[in-house]
C-alpha cells in the first residue's frame, strides 16, 4: 500500500490535486478514477485523469468557471482548469440497457464503492485520493493488473450485455496491453456473438486502438477467435512483416481480411480513406509503390509535353509510367523513362 500511495502521489499532477482540494473544501468527496490508475500500475503515462464525486453535476457547475454538460444526463461534465479538461461524473448506479448501450435509469448513489460497481472491468475499477491517500480497489484490480488478466466486475455476461461495445474495448485493451482474457470472459464472448453491434463510430474508435496497439495482430485474431468478426466477413492470416505502423496500413490490411461491402456497413469511413486503403490493398502493402507518386517521376509533365504528348495521351503515358516504376518494370531514371517513352509511342504509316 505505501508504495501504491507514493507511486500515485508523485505522479498525479498538480492541476489535478488542486481540483480535488477545491471540491473537498465545499464538503464533496472525490476521487481519482478508471484509466490513470490503471496506467500508473503499469507504468504507462496517463493521458488523462477522470474522475468521481459526491458532488452533482450541477453543484460542480456552481464550482468552476469553465464547465461544458459533456453528459450530464448520466452525471458527467467537463471542467476546464488551469488550461486542462477534466471529466468528472457524479456517483452512480445503471439499470436497464434495452438498446445495448446506454443505461435506461441512472440513480445517484452516495458512495465510491457502489459507483465502482457498474464499471467493465476490474483494472478500471479502481479508485484513489491524493490529499488522503485513500485507495479503493473492491473487485481485485491491482492483482489482475500484476498478473496481465483482464477480468470483468461481476457477470461478465451481464456486464457485455450492458454495452456491447465493451467487447470491442475487451479486444483493444488486448491489443495496447498485452493482457489476456479471463476463462468467464471468453465465455462469455463466445456465447454473445449474436448481439448487436455498437454504433459504428464508436466502434471504429475502439478498433482504431486496437490497430495501433503494440500487440495488435493478438487482438485482431482474438477478435475472429471468438466470432465478433463475423459481420464484417473477417478473415484470419499473418499480416506482412513489412507493414508499416501506421493506421492506414493496418487498416487497409484488416479490410483485406474482410468482405469488403459488409465492413463498410458497419463502419464510417470516407471516400477518400476507402480509395487510400483500395490504393494500399492493390500495391500489396508495398510502402515504395504505394507512397510513389506522379512527382517523384525522373521526367516531368513539362518534359513529356516537349517530347509531342499532351491532353489525354499524356495523362495516360504518365499512368503508364508510373505504374512500370512501380511494378519494378522501370527504372526511375531520365534515360529509362525516355527509353520507354519512344518504344511506346505509336509508329505512323506513309
Amino acid at each position: 500500500m505505501t508504495t501504491i500511495k507514493k507511486l500515485f502521489h508523485d505522479a498525479v499532477p498538480d492541476y489535478i490535486i488542486a481540483i480535488h482540494r477545491h471540491i473537498e473544501h465545499k464538503g464533496f468527496a472525490v476521487f481519482i478514477v478508471g484509466g490513470a490508475l490503471r496506467d500508473l500500475l503499469m507504468n504507462r503515462c496517463p493521458t488523462e485523469y477522470d474522475l468521481a464525486t459526491s458532488a452533482t453535476p450541477h453543484q460542480i457547475m456552481a464550482l468552476f468557471d469553465t464547465v461544458i454538460p459533456t453528459g450530464i444526463d448520466f452525471g458527467t461534465v467537463t471542467i476546464g482548469y488551469q488550461g486542462h479538461m477534466v471529466e468528472i461524473t457524479t456517483f452512480r448506479s445503471e439499470s436497464g440497457y434495452t438498446d445495448y448501450r446506454h443505461p435506461d435509469q441512472v440513480a445517484f448513489v452516495g458512495t465510491i464503492d457502489a459507483d465502482l460497481s457498474r464499471r467493465d472491468f476490474t483494472m478500471n475499477a479502481m479508485a484513489y485520493n491524493p490529499l488522503s491517500g485513500d485507495w479503493i480497489d473492491p473487485f481485485d484490480g491491482q492483482t489482475h493488473i500484476q498478473n496481465r488478466q483482464l477480468v470483468c466486475v461481476g457477470d461478465p455476461k451481464k456486464r457485455l450485455a450492458e454495452d456491447t461495445l465493451r467487447v470491442f474495448r475487451a479486444f483493444r485493451f488486448m491489443a495496447q496491453l498485452g493482457v489476456v482474457l479471463d476463462d468467464p470472459l471468453c465465455a462469455a464472448l463466445s456465447e454473445m456473438t449474436d448481439a448487436p453491434l455498437p454504433n459504428g463510430d464508436r466502434m471504429r474508435h475502439e478498433l482504431n486502438r486496437l490497430l495501433l496497439g503494440p500487440f495488435w495482430e493478438s487482438g485482431v485474431h482474438a477478435l475472429h477467435q471468438w466470432g465478433w468478426g463475423k459481420p464484417f466477413g473477417l478473415t484470419w492470416a499473418t499480416p506482412p512483416s513489412q507493414l508499416p505502423q501506421t493506421l492506414d496500413y493496418r487498416w487497409a490490411w484488416f479490410i483485406s481480411q474482410c468482405d469488403w461491402d459488409r465492413i463498410l456497413q458497419h463502419l464510417p469511413f470516407s471516400h477518400q480513406h476507402r480509395r487510400r486503403f483500395r490504393h494500399i490493398i492493390a500495391w500489396n502493402f508495398n510502402p515504395t509503390a504505394i507512397e510513389f507518386t506522379r512527382n517523384d517521376v525522373a521526367l516531368s509533365a513539362n518534359d513529356l509535353q516537349a517530347m509531342g504528348f499532351y491532353g489525354p495521351a499524356l495523362g495516360q503515358l504518365q499512368k503508364a509510367i508510373l505504374h512500370a516504376i512501380r511494378s519494378n518494370q522501370l527504372t526511375n531514371s531520365v534515360e529509362a523513362i525516355r527509353a520507354f517513352v519512344i518504344k511506346s509511342r505509336p509508329t505512323s504509316e506513309d
